[in-house]
């Protein structure tokens, strides 16, 4: 499905967002690919000599590729960590193609910072995760991210005119059930749009195609 695909973003180094068994194998069927990969960690796919166009990004430095114009924004996973270079080591984007506004928040956590830049960005899509942070979970080392309550407050605050939930299915302790989003959502912000995706749905907005 996605062979040929103009660049691929990668939010930070965690197995689930930077799996090199997986981006090795669309890397072989789709050589053009552009890997946008946070500056800290372009060495774990330069590493490798199938990897010919490796970008580094650093938040705030807008690159160009496939049509869109991305923009890296530094992500708190749970906090703002950098390398010795001052480069963020965990990253959302912005993303800006035929006048469609879009962000992916990476892992993430709400800080005053983010729902600043967010506001100023006012995105038309964006995908926040949902599966949350607890004691227990961050006892085992798993990194957390915003809870569904949070991810629905931080949309409607940011006005984001559309919430995509994510990250929440995919490891089996670290799940979060994406019908407690759906429920807040609906209690609290009955206006507020948003999309639950399921695996392999083409997506097709007004405006844009979102494929999963």
């Amino acid at each position: 499905m996605l062979k040929g695909a103009g660049a691929v973003l990668v939010t930070h180094h965690h197995d689930d967002h930077l799996d090199l068994e997986t981006l090795s194998r669309l890397n072989k069927v789709s050589p053009e690919t552009k890997w946008i990969v946070p500056a800290p960690h372009t060495d774990m796919l330069t590493g490798s000599p199938s990897f010919q166009k490796v970008i580094g990004a650093v938040s705030g430095k807008p690159i160009k590729a496939a049509g869109f114009t991305i923009l890296p924004v530094a992500a708190a996973h749970t906090e703002y960590e950098n390398d010795d270079k001052g480069n963020d080591l965990y990253l959302g984007y912005f993303l800006i193609c035929n006048g469609v506004r879009l962000y992916h928040s990476g892992d993430n956590v709400v800080t005053d910072e983010l729902l600043k830049a967010v506001c100023a960005f006012h995105p038309d899509v964006a995908f926040l995760p949902i599966n949350g942070i607890d004691y227990f979970r961050t006892k085992r080392n798993i990194v957390g991210n915003m809870t569904f309550r949070e991810s629905a407050d931080f949309g409607h605050a940011a006005g984001i005119d559309l919430i995509v939930p994510v990250h929440y299915d995919l490891f089996p302790n670290n799940r979060d059930n994406p019908v407690y989003f759906v429920g807040y959502l609906s209690r609290h912000y009955p206006s507020q749009k948003f999309h639950m995706m399921v695996t392999g749905e083409r997506f097709v907005g007004e405006r844009f195609v979102y494929v999963k």
